[in-house]
């Protein structure tokens, strides 16, 4: 409220509180109006004063009057739009056809034969079978594998019962599957599903079956084939009958060795593959072929050929372990099998069952210890052969 008291207006004017816009604007229309009234009443001073009797009071309040009504008022204050950001409508997309990702191939796996290398035990060291690994390189049956040649290695197994020893067989004229399971010792239905045969007499010749064996296939050695009986010439009419000559005994077929079919190669290839299956099923890692054991080994069983008898102790005294150590071999732990028979197989078997289950030779073909073996074969004159394993870690 302004009053035109000259005391009471500056009272007003320098008693300030809060203001918004429009107070400023008042107050800045005041000021310029009090400057009009203090002129118009002479007063010439801020500061408080009693009237003088000579202000002329009613020109004051008229000249108040018409000063306040010139004050302009402000409009009034219309709050800003408060700034949004353009919503940009999304673009319609074209729906996405779902597809399902092709599946990636699996890896190849390739291997190089090493020294002293089986098929079996390679499959054994790739967890895979044998007619797997037949399967993806060609080979047919045979379990033949050559130093330097590149395997192909499955990634995939045949079945979840796969182990190392199922093989190949390709079915041969006249063969019927249960003829096949006989042969080999597995049932026809264990056959039959993992081939997924669901015809047992739809198989034709040629056709490669996988045959899951549990252990390793040993072929049975051949047999002498029987003798038929002698024919006899009936006697003619009215002769006496001639005392018939009783037929001659036929020797039996000497076993088949195989010096006769592959040489000493094929002989100690053999062995290690029979050594390897039996460490195999035991769970112990399979033996590599060691070129230094093999050469002590080897002059060992020819030492053994040319006395004629067979012992650990070399015709000089040596020992096993001297003759390892003079081949130049550096292993610290070595051992040593020696027998006399007629075939792998038959060795092996004397060693592997004759002291079951702690004899020696048997207890060093399983031995976590040994990791690797050399085979000496020399034939003897009565057709038989001194067989010596020497087994040793580097």
């Amino acid at each position: 409220m302004l009053y035109v008291n000259a005391a009471g207006v500056l009272a007003v004017l320098y008693n300030p509180g809060p203001m918004d816009r429009q107070d400023a604007l008042r107050r800045r229309w005041f000021g310029r109006a009090i400057a009009a009234l203090l002129a118009a009443g002479g007063v010439a001073s801020c500061a408080p004063a009693t009237p003088s009797p000579t202000v002329d009071v009613a020109a004051m309040q008229a000249l108040a009057a018409t000063t306040l009504a010139s004050i302009p008022t402000a409009a009034p204050l219309t709050p800003r739009p408060a700034t949004r950001t353009p919503t940009v409508a999304a673009t319609p997309t074209q729906p996405v056809e779902a597809r399902e990702m092709p599946t990636p191939p699996s890896p190849v796996v390739r291997y190089v034969v090493q020294a002293g290398d089986t098929l079996l035990a390679i499959a054994y060291r790739h967890n895979v079978s044998m007619a797997a690994i037949q399967l993806a390189n060609d080979m047919g049956e045979s379990q033949i594998v050559r130093l330097g040649d590149t395997l192909t290695i499955p990634s995939e197994k045949i079945a979840p019962d796969e182990n190392a020893f199922w093989i190949l067989h390709i079915v041969r004229p006249a063969q019927t599957l249960s003829a096949i399971a006989q042969l080999y010792g597995v049932s026809m239905a264990a056959l039959a599903r993992v081939n997924q045969i669901a015809d047992p007499d739809a198989i034709h010749v040629g056709q490669k079956l996988i045959v899951p064996l549990t252990g390793l296939y040993v072929a049975a050695e051949p047999t002498a084939r029987p003798q038929r009986p002698t024919e006899v010439a009936a006697p003619a009419a009215g002769n006496p009958a001639a005392p018939a000559k009783p037929p001659t005994a036929q020797p039996p077929a000497p076993p088949i060795v195989y010096s006769d079919i592959g040489g000493a190669e094929a002989m100690r290839a053999r062995l290690l593959e029979l050594h390897n299956a039996e460490r195999v099923a035991a769970g112990v890692p399979p033996l590599v072929i060691s070129a230094v054991l093999q050469q002590a080994a080897q002059l060992h069983a020819q030492d053994c050929a040319v006395r004629g008898y067979g012992s650990h102790i070399g015709s000089d005294g040596s020992t096993a372990r001297v003759r390892i150590a003079r081949a130049g071999y550096a292993g610290r732990i070595t051992g040593e099998n020696w027998a006399f028979g007629r075939s792998v197989e038959r060795v092996f078997d004397m060693w592997f069952h004759q002291e079951y289950p702690n004899g020696p030779h048997r207890l060093n073909i399983l031995s976590p210890r040994y990791t690797e073996v050399g085979f000496g074969i020399a034939e003897a004159g009565n057709g038989g052969f001194y067989f010596i394993a020497n087994f040793g870690a580097p």
